[in-house]
């Protein structure tokens, strides 16, 4: 039967620790083994209390089955966002296409168009959209009366002759992007 009597001697110089026999040396490691365990099994029982408490926080309330359906319907609303930013993505995209004809570009001169009557209210507007395409009103003012003429543009160009005013108005409008 084994001496389970730890059994220390200590020598004349202090570095030097010897045991008596080879059974108090087992008994010596086996009781550090155990100490080295309790620590561990007292450190992974604080990280289980506090895992525990988190769950508890993430669960309460919940039941399984509830938290099973609050991640499906979370699921069905972001596969939904997905679906419409998609769908904003494409109708974006026509935007673009169908705002190439819509008035994007404006120019405007403003003239006297009579220098000794009118007092500077005459006026060409040029508005164009994407292509270049649209249109040029004109407003000649004299004595108080108004006339309006409107001439077409077709890719920057026009078929009737314009005043030196159309023009400039013209000019601008397609240097304004």
């Amino acid at each position: 039967m084994p001496n389970y009597k730890i059994l220390l001697i200590l020598r004349m110089h202090p570095y030097y620790l010897s045991i008596s026999n080879m059974e108090d040396t087992i008994i010596l490691v086996q009781i550090a083994v155990v100490v080295a365990f309790l620590i561990w099994l007292v450190i992974l029982s604080l990280k289980i209390l506090r895992l525990s408490r988190l769950a508890k926080e993430f669960f309460a309330g919940k039941k399984g089955k509830d938290l099973e359906g609050v991640i499906k319907s979370h699921s069905k609303r972001i596969k939904d966002a997905e679906t419409d930013i998609k769908d904003l993505y494409t109708l974006e995209k026509d935007l673009d296409k169908k705002s190439e004809f819509y008035i994007q570009k404006v120019g405007l001169v403003k003239y006297n168009a009579f220098p000794d009557n009118g007092g500077g209210i005459s006026f060409s507007l040029a508005l164009l959209n994407g292509h270049d395409d649209g249109i040029i009103l004109t407003n000649i003012y004299n004595r108080g009366v108004s006339r309006i003429y409107a001439k077409p543009i077709r890719k920057g160009e026009s078929s009737i002759h314009l005043a030196d005013e159309e023009f400039e108005a013209l000019e601008q409008a397609r240097k304004n992007n």
